[in-house]
């Protein structure tokens, strides 16, 4: 019996000795990326006019490829990402107010920049100016000696500033002047009939009547005050103003 049970130990502890020892355990798994929060920042340009199409560039993070960029309620077709901060849209018109944009990525997240546009009338552009250039407040034209008819050059300063007249809205101021040689009541009346003259050439052209008034100053308002064949030709005229 002590024989035998020598030999069971000793066949215990051999089989404990030949136990292969166990395998250590997997290592941990690596950590999950960070999440990177999808956020517009802002959108260039932020003012658009109001129906017209635009292209803009909206910035910020986290844009996945594939995200979707609404304007207001409407997905804009036309989204290009650049990298995961920029995407470049081009939007059809918008209506009169401010519209929020949102960005949102296939994986469900998405964020709303609350009025992040805001479509305006254009500023308006003013009618360019049809007589630029023209002197339309001094117009002076001569008459020959007493006379009443309009010179070709007289006609021809009348049509390089028709647009003074014609163009225009305000009452168009028609003078008409003599030099000092006759009656004082001779050149009033002379003066009032190239003053006339010069209404008649306006009213062919199309100037409304209404719009014409002429005086006559007769002799009394000289440009020359001397006493010459020179001074006597610059007094007789008739001058006109058409301001605008």
């Amino acid at each position: 019996m002590r024989r035998s049970s020598v030999f069971m130990a000793i066949a215990l502890l051999m089989s404990v000795s030949c136990k292969k020892p166990e395998p250590p355990p997997p290592p941990p798994p690596p950590p999950a990326p960070p999440t990177v929060r999808v956020q517009i920042i802002s959108v260039d340009p932020s003012r658009v006019d109001v129906g017209t199409p635009f292209s803009a560039q909206v910035f910020g993070s986290g844009f996945q490829d594939g995200a979707e960029v609404y304007v207001g309620t409407t997905r804009i077709a036309a989204a290009e990402r650049y990298d995961s901060n920029t995407i470049e849209i081009s939007s059809p018109p918008l209506l009169r107010g401010t519209h929020d944009v949102m960005v949102k990525n296939p994986d469900g997240t998405s964020h709303t920049l609350r009025n992040a546009i805001t479509s305006r009338s254009a500023d308006p552009t003013p009618p360019p100016n049809p007589t630029a250039g023209l002197n339309c407040n001094a117009i002076t034209i001569n008459f020959g000696f007493d006379s009443s008819s309009l010179s070709d050059s007289a006609r021809g300063t009348l049509k390089e500033h028709l647009l003074c007249f014609t163009a225009g809205t305000s009452t168009v101021r028609i003078e008409g002047h003599a030099d000092e040689r006759g009656t004082t009541a001779y050149n009033l009346a002379l003066g009032q009939r190239r003053a006339d003259t010069v209404k008649r050439w306006m009213s062919a052209q199309g100037v409304p009547s209404s719009r014409l008034r002429t005086v006559s100053f007769g002799e009394e308002q000289p440009v020359d005050p001397t006493h010459s064949e020179a001074a006597w030709a610059r007094n007789r005229r008739s001058e006109i103003s058409a301001p605008r």
